[in-house]
């Protein structure tokens, strides 16, 4: 009965052990210290007119998403991944101290989470889906913006980044249209994200960097959840038939 207890038991932390093990390196830390080795716009930036009445910048500015590569201060472990920037008025910089943290630190609000979640899920495989690279940078530009407008803009039922405290002009009015769409698919409910996968950058020196968020690589989607879910519980099914069969033999 004893050795049938632990062979069962071995068994039992085996399944758990492949269970957790499917998610190693799923979900980012909730904190840790980063340094930034490049921060490169791709695919290339786009440059307009930018206004944030709450701060007083009013300016001309680029749009468009990072490819950063950060490496652990204490592992020395390098990740890459693909960033948007929640800072207007100040410039990313390489080689300086940051905090990689849940989102929830930086933005207390989860509607605006939620929101910046699904702008960040959907948009992303629209850029790498472009068929040309100019298709590309206005994706990429109109979704910056379309972040911007979420960060810096009250939710009342709608954003529009032609109006309101965040708002763009000059060249970046022939993307207003196409922020101002993604945006409205938020508000619709029709584009829709997982906020817990959201993850940002937060600068630790005093306002001369520049906060980035981003959403952590391999988070499962539901189907993914589904066939561990079933693994596990096929694990357990061959467990008790295994004890069934013990049974029996111990029976007879």
């Amino acid at each position: 009965m004893t050795n049938r207890y632990f062979r069962h038991t071995r068994a039992w932390v085996a399944a758990l052990a492949l269970l957790g093990a499917a998610f190693t390196g799923v979900i980012a830390p909730a904190q840790a210290a980063v340094e930034i080795i490049t921060a490169p716009y791709t695919p290339t930036e786009k440059f307009g007119g930018i206004n944030v009445g709450s701060i007083g910048f009013e300016s001309g500015g680029t749009a468009g998403r990072f490819k950063m590569t950060v490496r652990d201060t204490a592992t020395l472990k390098e990740q890459t991944f693909f960033t948007f920037c929640v800072d207007v008025a100040i410039g990313v910089q390489g080689f300086v101290a940051y905090n990689d943290v849940s989102a929830a630190l930086m933005f207390s609000d989860p509607l605006k989470r939620a929101h910046l979640a699904a702008l960040l899920a959907q948009g992303n495989p629209l850029i790498d889906g472009a068929a040309t690279e100019g298709e590309a940078q206005e994706i990429a530009a109109a979704l910056a913006l379309a972040v911007w407008e979420i960060v810096y803009d009250s939710y009342d039922g709608m954003y529009d980044v032609m109006a309101g405290n965040f708002s763009v002009y000059g060249d970046f009015d022939p993307l207003a249209s196409r922020a101002n769409g993604y945006l409205d698919n938020i508000s619709s409910g029709s584009w829709t994200g997982d906020a817990s996968r959201l993850r940002g950058f937060q600068a630790v020196v005093a306002g001369s960097t520049q906060d980035q968020i981003y959403l952590a690589a391999g988070v499962p989607e539901p189907e993914t959840w589904a066939m561990l879910i079933l693994g596990f519980l096929t694990i357990g099914a061959a467990l008790r038939r295994r004890s069934r069969q013990t049974a029996a033999l111990l029976a007879a």
